[in-house]
């Protein structure tokens, strides 16, 4: 069995059968991942009798998103790794990509009063931050794993529920491929912790 873990933004938590197929999925927009993250995965394994030696591998969404959630979905990781388990990672705005999906545009909330676009096609890929008040590019297929925001009027395609829906086609070109992508923060270090001006 495979554990799925993001909590780059939201809180997704799921485990998944040799096949690729969800035997549990939970996505949660409420709850604080510090607080619920270790008993959310205790409760999943111990409802299917696994042992977290036991799994086979974790898969991990590690961004964009937050410092805080981003660090705590990748320190988790890190201790599966610790003990010999592999585990494979990808960017929420890769999820449509990899379906296939050759052209599209991906955004969300970048805090600071900012949003995130990333934009890509068979020839390029790009991002850009900008001011969440100026945001109004919308020039291709449009993706978020957040709902709400100025976006939310052209109805864009939720990647969590994409990944919900496709589970094989995603995690088994994780694995095939080894993917394991660093940690993905909106912005470095340095201007992440600079204060903003108001």
């Amino acid at each position: 069995m495979h554990l799925y873990l993001d909590t780059s933004h939201f809180l997704s938590v799921g485990l998944l059968d040799d096949n690729f197929k969800w035997l549990h999925f939970e996505h949660h927009e409420k709850l604080q991942h510090s607080a619920d993250i270790h008993a959310q995965i205790f409760e999943i394994l111990k409802k299917f009798n696994v042992e977290a030696l036991d799994l086979k591998s974790v898969f991990l969404c590690n961004g964009p998103g937050s410092y805080t959630g981003i660090r705590l979905g990748e320190g988790i990781a890190q201790l599966f790794e610790l003990s010999q388990i592999p585990v494979y990672s990808f960017h929420q705005y890769e999820i449509a990509k990899i379906l296939g999906v050759n052209e599209g545009q991906w955004v969300c909330h970048a805090f600071k009063k900012e949003v995130f676009n990333y934009f890509w096609n068979d020839e390029k890929v790009s991002s850009e931050l900008i001011a969440a008040d100026e945001w109004v590019k919308v020039t291709r297929a449009l993706y978020t794993h957040q709902p709400s925001g100025p976006w939310e009027s052209f109805k864009p395609i939720l990647t969590t529920e994409l990944l919900r829906d496709n589970p094989a086609p995603i995690f088994g070109h994780l694995k095939n491929n080894k993917i394991r992508r660093e940690s993905y923060y909106f912005r470095p270090l340095d201007k992440e912790f600079k204060r903003s001006v108001v």
